[in-house]
């Protein structure tokens, strides 16, 4: 989804007018354009990492094409001999969609809390993730200080088609995620003002459905930095997927 800001402020301006009608007016001031466009900001996170399935659109992760045409994973993956792994994750990273490695019977969709019990169990080969029921969480890598998504644990090799030396497939099938809401320049198209700057758009991972979703949660936003409290309320349950 990509929409201009100016469009989103125009129409949190309708909504709140056919709403409080009156009251709009002692709310928004002439500054009020940059605190909606903070709100919508923060509102556009918050619907990133909240929307469903169905009204995200993934990024998969990319890196380089091996001999076949496939992502090949090597410069970002770190294996581990007892069978864990991890990758570097995108600058971008948000929200975790989907991993898949070639040797798991099922999707890591949802991550650990680092530090939680459920982390701490991963220490213990009787109790970490397995290839039936992976786990995994994002942490920063104590070699290259990146933020990596370590998982547990990679599937075995067939004992007949092993490379020499492995033990762990490691070989990632699927990596999807959803970045950060991203803002662009909108440029002027009138001759000889082509380097001005007349808005801005917001580029965000979703389907069109969630603009009306974003556009009552930045109200809801921006009515709680006003402290209008109780009318927040009601923009925010109306934000709800």
């Amino acid at each position: 989804m990509e929409v201009l800001m100016s469009d989103l402020v125009k129409e949190m301006r309708i909504a709140m007018d056919e709403v409080i009608h009156d009251e709009v007016n002692d709310i928004i001031t002439d500054d009020s354009d940059t605190e909606m466009k903070q709100a919508i900001e923060a509102a556009a996170q918050q619907i990133l990492l909240q929307a469903p399935a169905q009204m995200i659109l993934p990024k998969r992760v990319e890196v380089s094409l091996n001999e076949s045409g496939k992502q090949d994973y090597d410069a970002i993956q770190t294996q581990f001999t007892d069978g864990h792994g991890c990758l570097t994750i995108p600058e971008d990273w948000l929200r975790l969609v989907e991993l898949k490695l070639k040797s798991w019977q099922s999707t890591l969709t949802m991550l650990m809390e680092p530090g939680s019990k459920e982390a701490q169990m991963q220490a213990s080969r009787w109790t970490r993730g397995t290839p039936q029921k992976p786990k995994g969480m994002i942490t920063t890598s104590p070699t290259s200080g990146k933020r990596v998504l370590m998982y547990w644990t990679a599937g075995r090799y067939d004992a007949n088609h092993a490379p020499v030396g492995a033990v762990y497939d490691h070989e990632v099938e699927l990596f999807t995620y959803i970045p950060y809401q991203k803002l662009e320049d909108v440029y002027s198209t009138d001759t000889g003002h082509e380097n001005e700057v007349t808005d801005q758009k917001i580029i965000l991972s979703l389907t069109d459905e969630c603009k009306k979703y974003l556009i009552y949660r930045a109200i809801s936003i921006f009515l709680v930095s006003k402290k209008e409290s109780d009318l927040a309320e009601k923009y925010n349950q109306l934000s709800q997927i």
